[in-house]
């Protein structure tokens, strides 16, 4: 496009002032939102459209013809009461059609958001962070520029028009680029039939009309607009050509193009509705027909990248430029379209990144690239500036080669970074760590990368991810033990704020942060699978150092370590609501294994955990009498676990019986040989039964026992014994008594 056709569609559709804010139309609750350029954003088309050549067009096109109804066509959208109709009808229809097709999107007719692209994403970058409406192709040159990003990390929200999106959305929108903008020219002889080619070929394209039109139009109960119906010489509102027929007809008009708005499935004709190719040339004829379609790069795959934070953003009045070479004249550069006057207060999101593929030849030939920041009202700081590199396919965030930090930042803007890149081959995880036997993972916002420019000895070593703040990059791997685990590792970043972490099992073993230098870590892993961490982690602002960590030298060893043994005694004995104490009779283990001992009971009760503080001992109270299996475990810190068993034996608690009194008769110090000497025991049993006494006359004559059943708790019982002595003895003959119950349980006493 010249700067003659420029100042001739500055006549027909007008110059918005600078700084005049739009209000969009809305109407029954719709937004529309198709805005003037201002002078300086006309001036920009000059050289940046393609003006389409109606020569290379095919001559002869089908009867009818619906792109609409392919699965790879978006489902119809709602703006709601949001100025954003001409992203809706030239990123969400137009190009995100182009894309769907491009990439096999047969979900995007059924609105899988990872299959749209997000309206927000080009329309709050051209709207200075107001919802003051835009223009078709600034959304679109947006997205040559940009690419964007689809609807699943920049979901479309009507009350939000100026975040710029999410990092995500950053890393994502490079792949979604177009080749460049076109602009279709009125002519009255071939504007239907070039559109109607461009249709058929999968090309929707966008215009521009008056929305309140459609009152009118859909007043004779049919959802088509003829030349009749359409009457106004006003542009507000942005919608997209999807199809059309050559037979329908309305009011006198034969043949409509199939139109897609974007107030809702529910509006017109399910989203849709006709419009004559008569109504089209009326608005041709009266010069309001403005035409864009985007050209989309096939199979485009990103391979170069500059990424930049922000601790202060500036405001977006800022220009952005990112060139390559080693000088910042912009020869090889390119200034990304966005809308942004030097009065606004809206800010700059605090990460950024750009593709820069178109100038990877030069890039690669003199590694360097770098980032220009203008002044704007209000100022910033670049905290960081690096390029990536993705060599064979783009994968968002996991860069296959990556640059160490611009040693310019932080610098507050205006300013220019630069940051440096020799070319390396992809250097594979596990080359880069020494590591051969793992396998790893990444994740997070950022993936880690091989780098050849910081290591610890040999060369090469793994970096995090480039991430913003709040954010993280994760790399990790699974190991066996036992094993003796060592790395060397490294961080510069914001001390005390960004850290570097290593966790085990999710547990955090060890932490970096600030400027290390390289140091060792090393530990020891018990039996079993182990999950080993290396997380950098962000705080919510401000970015230091080099912003980065780094890892090397894996060594991971695996070993065996001899079981501990353990044993019990044979069995057993133990009562019944009483305190019972076990210990084992040996237990032995390696001097570089910890034992603990846990002991299972065999009553359902819980188990007991004993240590070396306690000899392994433990106790334990039975609840009811029988046998029960006790088993001890030893268990090591390498995940050895040995065992032994023994019998309990468990009785029922039972008091002594007590002798109350003995008393003789006849009641003398002394008797002769052959008198009989009668003696009372007195007994009680709180426990009640059978009660028993034993008799010993201490004369070597026979004992004698006495039994009395059912004898009642706490009763007293007398037993009495005859006996005569016969010999006589110059010494006293001692008696003695004792009293037992019916579980054998004695007392010893009285004589």
């Amino acid at each position: 496009m010249t700067e003659d056709d420029v100042e001739a569609m500055k006549a027909r559709f007008g110059v918005r002032a600078n700084g005049a804010v739009n209000e969009p139309v809305v109407i029954d609750g719709f937004g529309t939102g198709l805005t003037p350029h201002t002078d300086a954003e006309w001036q920009q088309l000059a050289g940046e459209m393609v003006m389409f050549e109606v020569d290379s067009l095919p001559e002869v096109t089908p009867s009818v013809f619906d792109l609409s109804t392919n699965p790879e066509f978006p489902t119809v959208g709602n703006q709601a009461s949001q100025g954003s109709c001409s992203a809706w009808a030239g990123t969400y229809y137009s190009y995100g059609y182009l894309e769907a097709v491009d990439n096999g999107w047969t979900a995007a007719s059924s609105g899988d958001p990872e299959q749209l692209l997000s309206p927000a994403w080009t329309y709050n970058m051209v709207n200075d962070g107001a919802d003051q409406g835009s223009w078709i192709d600034t959304n679109m040159m947006v997205i040559r520029d940009w690419g964007v990003a689809t609807m699943a990390t920049m979901p479309y929200d009507d009350d939000d028009f100026s975040s710029w999106g999410s990092p995500e959305a950053f890393r994502e929108a490079p792949l979604h680029r177009a080749y460049e903008v076109g602009y279709l020219e009125y002519s009255a002889s071939t504007t239907i039939d070039a559109i109607k080619a461009l249709v058929t070929a999968g090309t929707p394209v966008a215009f521009a009309m008056d929305a309140s039109e459609y009152s009118s139009g859909f007043s004779d109960g049919n959802y088509i607009i003829s030349s009749l119906e359409y009457s106004s010489t006003n542009l507000n509102h942005a919608q997209t050509i999807v199809g059309y027929d050559d037979s329908l007809t309305d009011d006198s008009d034969v043949g409509a193009f199939r139109v897609v708005n974007s107030w809702g499935a529910a509006w017109g004709d399910s989203g849709y509705y006709w419009l004559t190719y008569s109504a089209l040339k009326e608005l041709g004829s009266l010069g309001l027909l403005y035409l864009n379609f985007a050209v989309d790069i096939s199979d485009y795959q990103p391979s170069l990248l500059g990424v930049w934070h922000f601790d202060t953003a500036p405001a977006r009045g800022a220009s952005i430029s990112v060139g390559v070479g080693t000088d910042t004249t912009l020869e090889d550069a390119k200034t990304p379209y966005y809308v942004g006057s030097f009065n606004t207060r809206v800010l700059f999101p605090t990460f950024m990144c750009l593709d820069m593929t178109e100038f990877a030849e030069t890039f690669w030939s003199e590694g360097g690239m770098y980032l220009s920041v203008g002044a704007a009202r209000y100022d910033g700081v670049i905290s960081s500036f690096k390029v990536e590199a993705y060599e064979s396919s783009f994968e968002p965030g996991r860069a296959t080669q990556a640059s160490g930090q611009s040693s310019d930042v932080p610098v507050a803007t205006p300013a220019v970074a630069s940051a440096y890149l020799d070319y390396y081959a992809p250097i594979a995880t596990d080359v880069a760590l020494e590591s051969a036997s793992l396998d790893w993972s990444s994740s997070g916002q950022a993936a880690w990368v091989a780098v050849d420019h910081h290591s610890s000895g040999d060369g090469d070593s793994m970096q995090t991810g480039d991430v913003s703040d709040g954010a993280s990059s994760r790399l990790e791997t699974q190991v066996e033990g036992p094993a003796d685990v060592s790395f060397d590792w490294s961080v510069s970043s914001q001390s005390g704020r960004d850290v570097l972490e290593f966790l085990v099992d999710d547990v955090l073993t060890d932490s970096l942060s600030g400027d290390s230098g390289w140091a060792t870590a090393t530990l020891q892993l018990g039996s079993g699978a182990h999950t080993l961490t290396w997380l950098y982690l962000k705080d919510g602002s401000t970015s230091s150092g080099e912003d980065t960590g780094w890892l090397d030298s894996v060594s991971v060893v695996t070993y065996a370590i001899e079981p501990p043994t353990i044993a019990l005694a044979d069995s057993y004995s133990a009562e019944v609501d009483e305190l019972f104490t076990v210990e084992p009779v040996s237990l032995t283990h390696p001097a570089e294994s910890v034992v603990m001992v846990w002991y299972d009971w065999g009553d359902t009760g819980a188990w007991s955990l004993s240590t070396s503080d306690e000899a392994y001992s433990a106790t334990h109270v039975y609840s009811a009498d029988g046998a029960y299996d006790l088993r001890a475990y030893a268990v090591d810190d390498f995940g050895n676990n040995v065992s032994d068993n023994a019998l309990v034996s468990v009785l029922v608690s039972n008091d002594l019986p007590s002798i109350v009194s003995v008393t003789g008769s006849p009641d003398v110090g002394e008797v002769l040989p052959g008198e009989t000497v009668t003696f009372t025991v007195r007994v009680v049993d709180f426990e009640g039964g059978s009660v028993t006494v034993l008799s010993s006359y201490g004369d070597a004559s026979a004992d004698d026992s006495l039994v009395m059943d059912a004898v009642s708790p706490g009763m007293i019982v007398e037993f009495e014994f005859k006996h005569c002595y016969a010999v006589a003895s110059d010494s006293a003959y001692d008696a003695t008594f004792i009293a037992m119950d019916g579980d054998e349980h004695v007392d010893p006493d009285w004589d």
